[in-house]
């Protein structure tokens, strides 16, 4: 499995940590996951960690599934979600664009502590 997820309680967050390669379909079997635990814990707060990882490119058709995928889960929509990547091109950027277009509520960043701050509510450095 190319990602693990943790509940960070020093920051109230859950961090998706992805690894080497990732398809769509185990980014949508992850926030089906995130989905679960945002209902269960109650937080409010995601961090899509990208930093050792790539997403995979795999044309429009599942970029825009797991858009709309995002876009319609009520758990996920009810968070901020902020996504860390070192490098632009370690996201998918089709997904991304899908996802802004559709109001799903995402900001990407390069810095973990910048993207943190966000997410407690604080302006990012």
């Amino acid at each position: 499995m190319p990602y693990e997820i943790l509940v960070n309680d020093d920051h109230d967050l859950i961090e998706v940590r992805y690894r080497g390669a990732v398809p769509v379909a185990e980014r949508e079997r992850a926030l089906t996951k995130v989905s679960t635990l945002v209902r269960q814990t109650g937080l409010r707060a995601v961090l899509i960690n990208f930093s050792a990882a790539q997403a995979e490119s795999e044309g429009f058709e599942s970029s825009n599934r797991f858009a709309a995928q995002l876009a319609r889960d009520p758990n996920l929509r009810a968070c901020q979600v902020a996504y860390l990547a070192i490098d632009a091109l370690q996201v998918n950027a089709v997904v991304e664009a899908l996802a802004t277009a559709r109001q799903f509520p995402l900001r990407r960043f390069h810095d973990r502590t910048a993207a943190i701050l966000w997410l407690d509510g604080g302006d990012p450095v």
